[in-house]
């Protein structure tokens, strides 16, 4: 029994030996970009220095990042290769949602556009950049997204599997840098917060005097909070009473003021509850006034 010949043999050796090829470029890619952004926490830096990889190793020359701004939720230009100052003038921001790329930073979802002309929702000014074909790769851990990876061909051609998963892993791992960066940027701030509370404590092992103790405790908790103000009240046995000791950024003629017995205000809530109180509006408080 025959079940091939020789030249069916040829062609899927060929074919194998074409996808091993691949594979092995793919991974070179892969682990090129992987070294080059795990030598910085710099986001800038592997931002930068990602699209300057992918573009020395692939056919790729035109390509950018957006970032998203969680406070006005817009998309923003921050690393791009290959547009001119007018392109990236016009398209500096982006709304979430709105457009493509918009559309592909909310789902979350890979987009490839192999004839971008005539794609509906085509932008004209992307068509007199030149623009035929167009890859936006959402850049997002777990449920985050940190923005997209644009990349973009002047030629309309054929997006392949290959290169969708390879533009897809190096989302991927520009994703995970930025995740670490993130990281590395919280336990930063948690340091410098943890340096303030040691500073309070060797203010505190220094000082004998209660009230340069606790006005220094008032300062930097307003700071250590990013508070506008805030006051100490004692408890003073022989009156049985609060009366407000410590201000910082208050009125001074208000030290000295009696808190009723009676549980009003903030403090009364305090006693009260006896646990911390937050209030996100004061104003509009039941209890609002001072204290």
């Amino acid at each position: 029994m025959v079940y091939g010949g020789k030249d069916e043999m040829n062609r899927e050796g060929k074919t194998s030996k074409e996808e091993m090829m691949k594979l092995n470029q793919e991974l070179s890619i892969l682990n090129t970009i992987s070294q080059t952004v795990n030598q910085s926490v710099d986001l800038d830096e592997i931002l930068n220095k990602s699209l300057d990889k992918m573009m020395e190793m692939t056919d790729v020359r035109s390509a950018g990042v957006y970032l998203l701004d969680e406070k006005s939720n817009d998309l923003i230009y921050v690393a791009h290769r290959g547009f001119s100052k007018n392109f990236l003038k016009v398209m500096k921001r982006v709304k979430s949602g709105e457009g493509i790329t918009g559309k592909a930073a909310l789902s979350g979802e890979s987009v490839f556009i192999e004839d971008y002309p005539n794609t509906p929702g085509a932008l004209p000014l992307a068509i007199e950049e030149g623009l035929k074909s167009l890859a936006v790769i959402p850049l997002k851990s777990r449920d985050k997204i940190y923005g997209t990876l644009n990349i973009a061909r002047r030629e309309v051609s054929k997006i392949t599997p290959f290169e969708k998963n390879l533009f897809n892993s190096i989302g991927q791992i520009i994703s995970g840098a930025m995740e670490r960066t993130a990281l590395y940027t919280e336990n930063v701030k948690r340091l410098e917060e943890l340096k303030t509370l040691y500073s309070i404590s060797q203010e505190i092992a220094s000082k004998l005097e209660l009230k340069v103790i606790l006005q220094k405790i008032m300062e930097n908790a307003v700071e250590l909070l990013g508070a506008e103000s805030g006051s100490i009240a004692l408890w003073d046995n022989r009156k049985q009473r609060y009366d407000i000791v410590i201000v910082h950024r208050l009125p001074e003629s208000i030290i000295g003021k009696e808190i009723s017995s009676s549980l009003t205000g903030v403090i009364g809530e305090v006693i009260a509850k006896k646990s911390p109180v937050l209030y996100t509006h004061y104003e509009q408080h039941r209890w609002w006034g001072y204290p």
